[in-house]
């Protein structure tokens, strides 16, 4: 399990396959979702091993949203608190989101 959240980027439009900067982050996991949900509905699927203009025009969008997602969430992180029943009233863990 990885210990830290990463958005994703575009990477290098002349890298093949799904690019490095891409891969294991937020807006891969949005895109495979993505694609699960259209073969769930029977519609096309896409190949997530491909770096074609096509395909850079759709993870845009995905990278976009969790590159959003994280801008906001560590713009908001006063907003989350955690509490453990086992704490002493009053007491509370601190996170921060990074």
């Amino acid at each position: 399990m990885a210990d830290q959240i990463v958005p994703g980027a575009m990477g290098d439009p002349s890298e093949s396959g799904m690019p490095a900067e891409f891969s294991n982050s937020m807006a891969a996991a949005i895109e495979a979702a993505f694609n699960s949900i259209l073969a769930a509905e029977g519609k096309p699927t896409f190949d997530p091993d491909d770096n074609s203009r096509q395909a850079r025009d759709r993870r845009m969008l995905f990278v976009a949203i969790a590159q959003g997602i994280m801008n906001h969430l560590v713009a908001n992180q006063s907003a989350f608190q955690i509490w453990d029943g086992g704490l002493q009233t009053g007491e509370s863990i601190e996170i921060q989101i990074v």
